[in-house]
């Protein structure tokens, strides 16, 4: 289905560099970021969220979704969820991922991170 946008490259930006062809492939890899709070289980919410995500129609199974630790925000723990979907249903995969990355750690008790300002009186 693609976005139906027509790329111009000049011949020799092709020559002198590496092409990566998206749609050269069936299958595509994306990223979803997400966070829990600190002193949650980590481990635990990347094992419920990669469950919750292979379990999905819309996302494969094979490759595994995998999620590892990204950074250490703020407010709690960022990490980010990369699993494999069909090209052409990318934006409903995306959408479908997202929501169970907001849906099961809740269910399952992990607490997202609650950002915190500090308010000063003078």
């Amino acid at each position: 289905m693609g976005d139906r946008r027509t790329v111009s490259i000049p011949d020799a930006t092709v020559l002198d560099s590496v092409v990566f062809n998206h749609t050269d492939n069936d299958q595509r890899r994306s990223d979803a970021a997400f966070s829990v709070a600190y002193g949650e289980d980590i481990g635990r919410a990347e094992d419920i969220t990669a469950e919750a995500v292979a379990a999905l129609d819309a996302a494969h199974s094979e490759p595994a979704p995998v999620v590892f630790i990204d950074a250490l925000g703020d407010d709690g723990v960022d990490l980010k969820m990369r699993f494999y979907h069909d090209d052409v249903d990318r934006i409903r995969a995306r959408g479908r991922v997202a929501e169970a990355i907001i849906t099961t750690p809740h269910e399952a008790g992990v607490d997202a991170p609650i950002p915190e300002f500090p308010v000063q009186h003078p």
